[in-house]
């Protein structure tokens, strides 16, 4: 898992990789697709929940009570930023990190 850290020279958001365990909290995106004959409906939320389950490449995530079978990179901490907000802010390029 890429986990990012607020650098305190700069102060632009730096990669740290850190592994997924069962039971840490994370976030994730879900997108439900709804078409009809006149239109097609996006809908895409935001969801927290604890891993229940990790395999080499993916993770299940119980939220709400249901189960999300997701890939790793799809997944972060929940108490991290976004990735938006980090290319928003920008990613540090100091070497002190």
């Amino acid at each position: 898992m890429m986990m990012f850290v607020k650098c305190p020279a700069c102060g632009k958001y730096a990669e740290k990789e850190v592994p997924f365990r069962i039971g840490d909290k994370v976030s994730f995106a879900w997108q439900q697709v709804s078409m009809s004959a006149r239109n097609t409906r996006i809908r895409i939320t935001t969801k927290t929940g604890k891993i229940t389950s990790v395999n080499n490449d993916s993770a299940v995530v119980r939220s709400r009570g249901k189960d999300y079978c997701l890939d790793k990179s799809c997944i972060s901490p929940a108490n991290e930023p976004s990735v938006l907000t980090v290319r928003m802010v920008g990613i540090c390029q100091c070497a002190d990190v």
